[in-house]
């Protein structure tokens, strides 16, 4: 059966089980199972509600400012809530889970730890953090550092104790700034960030290397060995050691604001809304094309080693290696906008 959005798809996860769930805005969550999709499965009809994490044990968490949060216990997919457990609040912006299985949810007011095996919940006074919403959460599992994203401002909480970050190693910092940390990188032993027209890296709390000031915002980075690529509102770049080279001169389509970089099967995958799929091998692009017509509008979404997701105006696809395309169940057909989270 083919599904129609009338508003954007706002975030995409592939679970445990290979199942993609896809949080639409104002419009629910919908569940694909591997090659069909289960259209009367919808979760929170109505409502802009985000599924975007797996405990260890495979239940889905899910936040919204409408119904709070809620959890998926697999493989039974029958939830709870901040309604059936008051305990849990409402208006729930972001999550993050560490390895002692620990839920860290902001709920407008204070943020909690919700501890899966106990069931218990307990807020965490933050005397420090400012009145502005949450951002984002990111939970340093290597160095034991729960991350606090606020507008102008970062913070973090090590041994208990919050403290706030120091920006001063960014030029430019100020209180409009945002902070979004993007995850850890192997070849680096750093954690990625990005703020404004730049990305950082850093260990534990303190900058080990702040990017040249680009252009235009930074929208996502994708960082392979000693190659940096960096999509900017404005187009992209890539960075080879202390050389940033703009790859929009070179490759026109890539002037525009390329929503995701993958790399898959030896190539480097950008996904440009108004443009299409290009692949990069050999310093060449070339314009992916499905039975001769190019994939306009593509989202993509890495699913593993050997496999991406593709969703597209013509409909959706999965890409295996070796070049192979095959037609998934077509949803959606088309796309309103699209937008893209980490």
């Amino acid at each position: 059966k083919e599904i129609q959005f009338d508003q954007p798809i706002i975030n995409l996860f592939l679970d445990n089980s290979e199942s993609l769930w896809i949080s639409t805005y104002e419009k629910g969550i919908y569940r694909v199972k591997k090659d069909k999709i289960r259209s009367k499965q919808v979760l929170f009809p109505n409502t802009t509600s985000v599924l975007s994490e797996q405990d260890i044990e495979g239940g889905l968490w899910i936040h919204s400012y409408e119904e709070g949060l809620n959890m998926l216990p697999y493989p039974n997919y029958e939830y709870f809530n901040s309604k059936t457990h008051p305990s849990l609040l409402n208006k729930v912006s972001s999550l993050a889970f560490d390895r002692q299985e620990l839920l860290t949810a902001y709920s407008g007011e204070a943020i909690i730890k919700y501890n899966l095996k106990s069931g218990k919940v307990d807020s965490i006074l933050t005397p420090k953090l400012t009145n502005k919403v949450v951002e984002s959460l990111y939970k340093d599992t290597i160095a034991e550092i729960l991350w606090v994203s606020q507008r102008g401002s970062l913070f973090y909480q090590i041994d208990g104790i919050w403290k706030a970050f120091k920006t001063d190693k960014i030029p430019g910092f100020n209180s409009r700034s945002k902070v979004q940390i993007i995850g850890y990188d192997v070849d680096t032993d750093c954690n990625i960030a990005i703020c404004d027209n730049r990305y950082f890296l850093f260990r534990d709390t303190i900058i080990k290397y702040v990017s040249p000031e680009f252009e235009d915002k930074v929208f996502t980075i994708c960082k392979l060995s000693n190659r940096t690529f960096v999509s900017t509102f404005s187009g992209v770049y890539l960075q080879e050691g202390g050389t940033v080279v703009e790859m929009k001169t070179k490759f026109s389509p890539l002037k525009e604001l390329v929503h995701s970089i993958n790399e898959f099967d030896g190539n480097i995958f950008f996904a440009i809304k108004n443009r299409g799929l290009y692949s990069l091998q050999n310093d060449s692009l070339k314009l992916f094309k499905y039975k001769g017509f190019p994939i306009e509008n593509a989202l993509v979404l890495k699913g593993g080693e050997d496999s991406l997701w593709v969703f597209s105006n013509q409909g959706s696809f999965l890409l295996k290696n070796k070049g192979e395309i095959s037609a998934f169940e077509r949803l959606p057909k088309k796309l309103s906008s699209v937008s893209y989270t980490h």
